[in-house]
């Protein structure tokens, strides 16, 4: 997905946060209708496969490894957790070792299709018209809405 983006002169970015998933197109906009397709495709359609997962999950775990022992690091994460207790921001941000264990490509699908639908998705863009870009979401979202 990067390397279409970047054949059609843009950038890309993803991030993730204890609320937010972003993925961030930086485009001309003559390509925005095929970098849109390209992100909707991506976020909507993905396709996700036992050897990826494992590669994913191999760093996952490191990740986590590396950020139990460093204080700085897991600090932060143990005082929000407490301090949101028994509320969805008090969830915590690492994925627990056990549960890595458990993805598999179908519960990371059923996630998605219960989380990354066309209502709960933010579209922004600027240096577009606002009508040009809700129609070009209404095009590469329209098979997720059903």
């Amino acid at each position: 997905m990067t390397k279409e983006i970047e054949q059609l002169g843009g950038q890309f970015i993803s991030s993730s946060s204890r609320e937010t998933i972003l993925y961030q197109a930086s485009t001309y906009t003559h390509s925005l209708p095929s970098v849109l397709s390209i992100l909707s495709d991506t976020v909507l359609h993905p396709r996700i496969t036992s050897q990826e997962l494992d590669i994913q999950r191999e760093a996952a775990l490191w990740e986590v490894g590396e950020i139990k022992t460093k204080p700085d690091m897991i600090l932060p994460e143990l005082l929000h957790e407490t301090a949101f207790k028994d509320n969805t921001l008090g969830n915590p941000l690492l994925c627990p070792e056990d549960r890595l264990e458990t993805m598999t490509p179908d519960v990371v699908r059923d996630y998605m299709r219960t989380w990354y639908r066309p209502d709960r998705l933010v579209v922004a863009a600027a240096g577009v018209e606002h009508d040009h870009l809700v129609e070009l979401c209404l095009l590469y979202t329209s098979d997720a809405a059903d």
